[in-house]
């Protein structure tokens, strides 16, 4: 992850490593739960909680990201005129709640991040289908 241009930025990039580790054992749960899971040609039908993390089906998730750009309520406005046709959620107050002003706590203003060259790659665990 390249350096990033404010300390919000700089806050979630340093957070990723982090929450990886969780979204793996989510993803793994949901992924069972669902019915998706095939371990050695059967079919693993329920969660174990006590389960060892080797033994998750999701082995790793790495991610890659450029950069991370944190984005003002201006230079969104502009991508949601760039790209009418996406689906963009809370474009009817996202300016509000970028700035705080839906509730009485500026703390809860939402950020808004650009992840700049993101890539994803998920790894199955051994005789995982």
């Amino acid at each position: 992850i390249a350096s990033s241009r404010n300390a919000t930025a700089t806050l979630i990039k340093a957070m990723l490593p982090l929450v990886v580790p969780a979204a793996r054992r989510i993803i793994s749960e949901l992924l069972i739960d669902n019915g998706l899971i095939i371990r050695n040609e059967e079919p693993v039908l329920e969660f174990d909680k006590n389960m060892s993390v080797a033994d998750y089906p999701i082995k790793s998730i790495q991610l890659d990201i450029k950069d991370v750009i944190v984005l003002d309520p201006e230079t969104l406005k502009k991508d949601m005129a760039a790209a009418p046709s996406f689906q963009w959620p809370e474009k009817d107050n996202f300016e509000e709640l970028m700035t705080g002003s839906v509730g009485d706590n500026n703390d809860s203003a939402m950020v808004v991040v650009d992840l700049i060259g993101f890539n994803a790659r998920v790894h199955l665990g051994s005789g995982i289908e």
